[in-house]
């Protein structure tokens, strides 16, 4: 393939293929138009205007390609720097400041909703666990009505003795 079978630039096919092609010819070029070219794509791929989780997978497969075209450091946190630059939108937040905000929000969201699952799971073991100790105490306050020795009713309900002889005492 030429990287002229590259030029619809409104195609995501096409600049995701360009970006692979780019590394795998990247011996070809020099570091400063790879750069340019890397640029140029992640250019059109925010032109395109997508959003969400296939914006932001777009984004790092294109970037793990810069990353490992480039394979120093300096040159890749130029690269972040200049996308960081490109303000097709009119957002006021870049395009990594985007991603973490996805990041932290995806991350809130699964933790508040862990968060009431487990206070589901609590509310329904604490009524429970209310529900079974009211049944005791209305079958320890049959069987104390039946004439059944505290120790017995004790042991059935497995109430406490001292919670027993109140009982006793209020019926």
């Amino acid at each position: 393939m030429q990287e002229s079978d590259f030029a619809d630039t409104t195609c995501l096919a096409n600049l995701l293929f360009h970006s692979v092609w780019l590394y795998e010819h990247r011996r070809e070029f020099s570091k400063d138009i790879l750069v340019e070219k890397f640029t140029e794509i992640t250019k059109n791929l925010i032109s395109l205007g997508l959003e969400g989780k296939q914006h932001y997978s777009n984004l790092l497969f294109i970037f793990n390609n810069v990353q490992k075209s480039l394979l120093n450091q300096r040159k890749f946190q130029n690269f972040v720097r200049d996308i960081n630059l490109i303000d097709q939108k009119n957002n006021q937040m870049t395009v990594v400041e985007q991603y973490i905000r996805y990041k932290q929000e995806e991350s809130r969201a699964e933790a508040l909703e862990e968060g009431m699952e487990i206070g589901r799971e609590e509310g329904m073991e604490k009524g429970m666990e209310k529900g079974m100790e009211k049944r005791s105490l209305e079958i320890a306050k049959y069987l104390i009505k039946a004439g059944n020795p505290l120790n017995e009713v004790a042991k059935i309900t497995k109430l406490d003795i001292k919670q027993l002889k109140k009982l006793q005492a209020s019926v």
